[in-house]
């Protein structure tokens, strides 16, 4: 089972502009998604990030009915993992703050 073709959203940007302060140097936060499956021996392997929640969870909800309709061991990130190893699918909500806008038209040379 090579989970790399069933993974078309893989790489897509977090999504932006959740937060926004009025003002010229403001912050906006940034948030994504990830899958990721935690091991019994502590160690996990990310299946793929997402820009939204929905995406995430049709994801893992997908992974879930492919370990419970086979025995085959899963391909994940280079890993070969053992089904009986995977103790539970996780999607975790990651947030960080980007820079202001001023500061990004600095650096894109636009404007100082």
């Amino acid at each position: 089972m090579d989970l790399s073709e069933t993974l078309p959203n893989e790489g897509v940007e977090p999504s932006k502009a959740l937060q926004q302060t009025d003002g010229a140097d403001a912050w906006v936060e940034e948030k994504h998604y990830r899958v990721v499956l935690n091991l019994v021996n502590g160690d996990c392997a990310e299946l793929s990030s997402f820009g939204d929640e929905e995406s995430a969870e049709a994801c893992a909800r997908d992974m879930a009915a492919r370990l419970a309709s086979t025995s085959e061991w899963p391909h994940v990130r280079g890993r070969y993992l053992r089904p009986e190893t995977i103790l539970s699918i996780e999607i975790s909500e990651r947030r960080r703050m980007t820079g202001s806008h001023v500061r990004e038209r600095y650096w894109q040379g636009i404007g100082e």
